[in-house]
């Protein structure tokens, strides 16, 4: 999805200028600003995974 979204951008610089350092500049500089999060809709796969605690996947499952 975030790639989606600097591909987009740089179209839309890509109408305003035709100019690549630009838009290229640009682009460089929402990708180091860009942060991508996710949500889990369970914590079952995350446990599994041993990405976290059995302990702490029950507690989230409770909450």
């Amino acid at each position: 999805m975030s790639l989606r979204l600097v591909v987009e951008y740089a179209v839309e610089l890509n109408k305003i200028s035709n100019n690549p350092e630009e838009i290229i500049e640009k682009v460089q500089s929402v990708c180091e600003r860009a942060t991508v999060y996710g949500v889990a809709g369970t914590l079952k796969f995350l446990k599994m995974g041993g990405r976290i605690p059995k302990s702490l996947a029950t507690i989230g499952e409770v909450l």
